[in-house]
């Protein structure tokens, strides 16, 4: 849609349509441009975070921040051409409540990667993630890594004689498919510790042997 900045991620382009179809459309759709009042978006924002059992939307705090960006977003694009001003403005939308954040200990990492290197499947074979489950989960705890980085490290991009890792893409999903972008910070280079170099290395040989 023309009102969504061209630079969003597909996933992100998906979740704000999502929104517009759900939210946004049902309850201004109908509605004359010069009708839309600030004081009415900001009694439907907090409609949106009141519990459906109340006669609201259900949404969380951060979903209904995303709702209210649509609609700004929508409003802005007519500015000035269709309207003088966005009634959008000014409207305060929900604010998050702080994440409690949970790390893991140094013993919590190494006893959670080397148990899911023995996992097994019900008829007591390994599973077929088995094999890389503690790299992967190490490379991740390590050095810095987010899940769709590593999910979407290719062989290529790691020289363990240098210990460094080339981060060029992530994976996103869109409908219910994995879709390679460029990670939110951009491609970048991070170093490997040299404790953690034998693991992968067997892994990466492995798969090199394979492509020749």
């Amino acid at each position: 849609m023309a009102c969504f900045p061209h630079d969003l991620k597909p996933s992100t382009w998906w979740k704000y349509r999502g929104l517009l179809d759900n939210h946004v459309i049902p309850k201004w759709g109908e509605f004359e441009l010069n009708a839309v009042l600030g004081e009415d978006i900001a009694v439907w924002v907090a409609n949106l975070v009141k519990s459906t059992s109340d006669g609201g939307s259900g949404l969380g705090p951060s979903q209904a921040r995303h709702a209210y960006r649509v609609l700004a977003m929508v409003l802005e694009w007519c500015v000035p051409t269709r309207i003088p001003r966005n009634p959008a403005r000014g409207v305060k939308p929900p604010i998050p409540p702080e994440a409690e954040h949970v790390y893991l200990s140094y013993d919590h990492v190494e006893k959670l990667a080397a148990a899911s290197a023995t996992l097994h499947t019900k008829h007591d074979r390994p599973t077929a993630c088995a094999s890389i489950n503690q790299a992967f989960i190490l490379l991740l705890a390590y050095i810095g890594m987010q899940w769709g980085e590593a999910a979407a490290l290719r062989v290529g991009r790691v020289d363990l004689d240098k210990r460094r890792v080339r981060i060029a893409v992530t994976f996103t999903e869109v409908g219910g498919v994995q879709h390679e972008v460029l990670p939110k910070t951009g491609k970048r280079s991070v170093s490997v510790p040299a404790s953690l170099v034998p693991l992968p290395r067997p892994l990466t040989e492995e798969r090199l042997t394979g492509w020749t």
